[in-house]
Order: structure tokens, then C-alpha cells, then sequence
């Protein structure tokens, strides 16, 4: 049965819920900071004035110190951290602070449907345990 004290446990998993999905698709569809190639210079004329080092020859563009290429999506990535599997994009400079959010979020997430659902077997332990003690 549906007790009406349980209305605040169910909104504040909605809500971590809610939040959760929002902070997931923010970190998936924001642009981690791809490293766009120049336009107007051809990637010879970069080599003549750049460091080799500097130069990425698959995006033909001119790397930061932190600018890493990713393998899976096949760009230079501005700060890069990872490519995550869960959000199927890379974490970079400009979506790591979400990515982070989703992280604790989640983890907010996970320890409230723990801690709901050790109360739920205390509870049902103690009403099994009294209708046994009272027969």
C-alpha cells in the first residue's frame, strides 16, 4: 500500500533522478573543446612555422601542452581528461565541470536508494519478527 509520508522519499528520487538524467545529457552533448583547424593555411605551411610536436597530422591543427587526440572520436581535445563510455563523449575544458556534477549526482543518487532501501528491510524485518513474537 501507498502511505502518504513515503510522498517526500518518492519526490526526492524524482528529483535526484531528474537531476542526474540532466547532468548526463549536459556532459553528453556539450562540446568538450574540440581543437578546431585553422582556416586559410594548409597543415605544410603549420609545419614551417610550428614545433612538429605541437602539430596533430590527423586534425591537421596545432595542439595545446594539455591538448590530447582521442582515438574513439578522432579529434584533439582541449584539456583532455578521458573518453568516458557511460556519457559516450570525451572530458575535456568545456564539459568537465558537468561531468563532475553527474558524477556526484550519481553517487547522491545511489547512497539515497541505499539508505531507502536498508530502512525498507529494517521495517519489514521488525513487522515479520512481530507478527511471529505475537502468535
Amino acid at each position: 500500500p501507498l502511505y502518504y509520508d513515503q510522498f517526500p522519499l518518492i519526490y526526492t528520487q524524482l528529483g535526484l533522478f531528474g537531476m542526474t538524467l540532466i547532468l548526463h545529457t549536459w556532459s553528453l552533448c556539450k562540446d568538450p573543446g574540440y581543437i578546431k583547424s585553422p582556416k586559410g593555411i594548409s597543415f605544410l605551411d603549420m609545419m614551417k612555422i610550428f614545433d612538429p610536436v605541437m602539430l596533430c597530422a590527423d586534425c591537421e591543427c596545432v595542439r595545446t601542452d594539455r591538448s590530447r587526440h582521442c582515438s574513439i572520436c578522432n579529434k584533439c581535445v582541449e584539456r583532455f581528461d578521458h573518453h568516458c563510455p557511460w556519457v559516450g563523449n570525451c572530458v575535456g575544458k568545456r564539459n568537465y565541470r558537468y561531468f563532475y556534477l553527474f558524477l556526484v549526482s550519481l553517487a547522491f543518487h545511489c547512497v539515497f536508494i541505499f539508505v531507502c532501501a536498508v530502512t525498507h528491510l529494517v521495517l519489514l524485518s521488525r513487522e515479520s519478527g512481530d507478527k511471529v513474537g505475537s502468535k
